[in-house]
């Protein structure tokens, strides 16, 4: 550890303060406390008290033994059931929801505590995303509602609904709109607080024939895909700057169960799927490919 060199001399403090930021995310707990004794940033930085204050908080979540349990009405007697859990952004909280009762916990892991309880659904939460910068928390509902939660207030902040079942929630990229899949339907809801089209579903896509189980956007938030229970996969352009706005740009066909869940690669040429046909697939969605929206891999699986 002490022969590793973190720091590049020639390299501005503000680059080195966000370079070290990042480095730090990847060690152990033996490096990180061999970087508590060294000189993290040379003498004269002005952010050396910053980093070692970042490396001292991250090691208190090695120290993280306390048993995290949902918080529950003593009067119900029923088993709290854990359904899906999140880092947010910066990897000092995490955010989970239980199924019963249906509750959102945020669990601070520097002071290793439950922060925040967030009550308002009135039926089984199915899906929770954090936006970019870790302020907000958008959640979808069996009840019909999607909330959008300020996570440092612990306050919904925007109610969305437009009577129909939410299976997924996404955030676009800017945090400015959100995408839910909606029954058979995904609609795109703008909560953009700056904009005459607050809190208001500015665009529907239909193209499936079934329950709609999964969506979410590519890296860029120019397409949104969608899997759902008719076995198929949808792209949709989303950008807003193409003369294609709002149209289907493929279906993929080749999964012979319903799909549990997709994501695109980083540049958005591949897509992988997942299927209750025990298969997990890999799809070519590279528009200038002769193999365009074809499945390039499939990996199957007995159970």
């Amino acid at each position: 550890m002490s022969k590793k060199k973190f720091i590049f001399d020639n390299l501005s403090d503000d680059f080195n303060y966000y370079l070290t930021k990042i480095i730090i995310n990847y060690l152990d707990k033996s490096s990180l406390k061999e970087l508590v004794k060294t000189n993290i940033l040379n003498k004269n930085s002005k952010y050396k008290n910053d980093i070692k204050k970042i490396v001292n908080k991250k090691l208190l979540n090695y120290k993280c033994t306390k048993k995290i349990e949902p918080i529950c009405n003593k009067n119900e007697h029923v088993d709290p059931m854990i359904c899906y859990v999140k880092f947010n952004h910066d990897c000092t909280k995490i955010i989970y929801y239980t199924c019963i009762p249906d509750e959102i916990i945020i669990y601070d892991l520097i002071k290793n505590e439950v922060i925040n309880v967030l009550k308002y659904h009135k039926d089984e939460i199915n899906s929770i995303d954090i936006n970019f910068d870790g302020s907000k928390l958008v959640s979808g509902s069996d009840d019909k509602k999607i909330y959008i939660w300020d996570i440092n207030k612990g306050k919904c902040i925007l109610t969305l609904s437009n009577n129909q079942q939410i299976n997924s929630v996404k955030f676009k990229n800017n945090s400015k709109k959100i995408v839910s899949a909606n029954n058979k339907n995904i609609y795109l809801w703008n909560i953009n607080e700056d904009s005459d089209e607050y809190g208001k579903s500015i665009l529907k896509l239909e193209g499936h024939t079934d329950y709609v189980m999964v969506v979410g956007f590519n890296y860029n938030s120019t397409k949104i895909f969608s899997g759902s229970d008719d076995n198929t996969i949808c792209i949709w352009n989303v950008d807003e700057n193409s003369n294609n706005y709002g149209k289907l740009l493929t279906k993929l066909i080749g999964h012979t169960d319903f799909i549990f869940s997709v994501d695109f690669n980083y540049n958005s040429t591949k897509l992988v799927s997942s299927s209750d046909d025990k298969t997990i697939r890999i799809w070519n969605i590279n528009e200038k490919s002769k193999n365009y929206g074809k499945c390039i891999l499939i990996l199957e699986f007995e159970n």
